[in-house]
């Protein structure tokens, strides 16, 4: 009966294990949800941004959540893009709205905001990527 528990809780390591998703290079071009969601889940880590959630938008495009603070005071989108063009589109609607946010090869980050409240770009300093101010 021991070794039944033991493989049994060898096994609800081993899946729970896999549920945290795969780190990956910033460089990685997402093909799937999935691989989209291991590029969020490396951006958000390497800030220590945590309450991770996703939202799916479409085939190309990637919507994931995290929040900083003690108590998520402040809450970030990770957007995950799988190509240049929807990347580069992405980005000039950020512009657009003089919005700061970190860019890697496939992903933006932007701090979202309470109404009344403004982002400045020492917020989005934990975050990996190149930091664009306008």
């Amino acid at each position: 009966m021991r070794v039944g528990v033991g493989a049994g809780l060898l096994a609800v390591a081993l899946l729970a294990g896999g549920c945290a998703g795969t780190p990956v290079s910033l460089d990685s071009r997402p093909t799937d949800e999935d691989s989209a969601r291991d590029l969020a889940r490396t951006v958000a880590g390497r800030a220590h941004c945590a309450g991770f959630e996703d939202y799916r938008l479409d085939g190309t495009t990637w919507q994931f959540t995290c929040q900083i603070g003690a108590s998520g005071e402040r809450m970030f989108g990770i957007r995950i893009t799988n190509s240049a063009t929807a990347q580069a589109r992405a980005a000039r609607r950020l512009a657009d709205r003089s919005t700061p946010y970190r860019a890697g090869r496939y992903f933006l980050v932007t701090e979202f905001l309470a109404p009344g409240r403004t982002s400045t770009p020492a917020h989005l300093t934990p975050f990996p990527g190149r930091l664009v101010t306008s």
